[in-house]
Order: C-alpha cells, then structure tokens, then sequence
C-alpha cells in the first residue's frame, strides 16, 4: 500500500461512479471513455496529500500515532481474513481456501466465478 493509502488522504477522490449498459460493446466503449477521463485525476495528484505525508512522517507523535492506526487496520484485515475463510469452510465449501489468511494487504484476490458464491454468503455473515 501507498503512504497515500494508508494516511486515507483521498479527499479529493471519493465517490462512487455507476453506469448501466445495454451490451458489451457499449460496455466497452463507455469504459474507455472513462479511463480517459479518470486517467489524469488519478496520475496528478494534488500536493496537499504529499505535505500532509511528510508533516505526519516528520513529527515523531503524529508518526506513532498514525503507525498504531496501521497495525490496527493490519490486525482487522488479518481478523476479517480468517472469520472470511471460516464461514467458507462453515459453508461446506470444498475448497482450499489457504490463500485467503496467507495473503497479506487489503485487496483479496484469487477468486474465480465459482467461488464467487461461497464468499458472497460468507461475507454477508460476517457482517451480520
């Protein structure tokens, strides 16, 4: 994860962008479109962001406290992981779902469409 990441300096970036197409084709070419249009928010980003970084990184107070915010986001992923992979097995899932507690960082990858359905129904209990 980027220092950007994980001080969560994203204000000048959240939202969500939803659009529905009648095809793939459209699908396609609406997100081109779109990568053309996001591409340079996101190459260029504003200078405030790196003076916030570098004020937290040089104050050895801020530094602690934004180190024990980054274990404590490290600890839930490693949380949410392992209660993810239980509900799988819960599930009956057949499965090896190893990769799950054995990656590390908060982006989940490995899943293909079949085992799309298991964690769908994992995660929904997860949250309750």
């Amino acid at each position: 994860m980027t220092t950007d990441t994980l001080q969560g300096l994203y204000g000048e970036r959240v939202g969500a962008f939803s659009i529905v197409c009648e095809s793939e084709g459209e699908k396609k070419r609406v997100e081109s479109q779109i990568k053309i249009l996001v591409r340079p928010l996101y190459s260029n980003p504003p200078i405030h962001g790196a003076r916030i970084a570098a004020e937290i990184l040089n104050n050895e107070g801020l530094c602690q406290q934004w180190l024990r915010e980054v274990k404590g986001m490290a600890d839930r992923i490693i949380k949410m992981r392992a209660l993810l992979r239980e509900n799988l097995e819960q599930l009956g899932s057949r499965h090896n779902w190893d990769h799950i507690t054995r990656q590390v960082g908060p982006v989940l990858s490995c899943l293909n469409r079949r085992s799309d359905r298991f964690c769908r129904s994992a995660c929904l209990r997860i949250r309750g």
